[in-house]
């Protein structure tokens, strides 16, 4: 894998295409345009997974016509996420090892809220011991 960001950049845009050709109606327009844009990504990834993970996707893929039918469209875009879903843990390996699935959640539900315990902590203390995040106003907890 030569460029773990530039995979999931991918992933998610299929990912996104993947779920738009489920939800709407496309017109002749906008198939050839979907069309398009798995050509360019499938291209995109022949600069970023290996030669070997490349060749596989070209053994598996079927070329879209010049006309491609929704329905045509629908199974293009499931092949490619599946093949990149299966690559996930080649990519995540790439990048420095595995990714959050999901951000947490802060205590009113925001993501991104507060360090995890222990996380953000100097040395031998506790998350409430340690400092407060950057950019907490919050009045630390009276200690007895």
């Amino acid at each position: 894998m030569t460029s773990p960001a530039r995979f999931f950049r991918v992933i998610a845009c299929v990912y996104e295409l993947h779920d738009e050709v489920a939800a709407i109606t496309l017109d002749e327009a906008a198939r050839r345009r979907l069309a398009d844009e798995l050509r360019f990504l499938r291209e995109t990834l022949r600069e970023t997974v290996s030669a070997d993970a490349y060749a596989e996707l070209t053994r598996l893929d079927r070329p879209l016509g010049p006309d491609p039918t929704q329905d045509e469209l629908r199974v293009a875009c499931s092949e490619l996420l599946g093949w990149l879903i299966a690559l996930l843990p080649e990519a995540e390996r790439a990048a420095g090892g595995p990714l959050e699935a999901e951000p947490r959640e802060g205590p009113e539900g925001a993501a991104g809220g507060p360090p995890a315990p222990d996380e953000g902590a100097r040395a031998g203390e506790t998350a409430a011991e340690g400092s407060a995040p950057p950019g907490d106003v919050r009045p630390a907890p009276d200690t007895p």
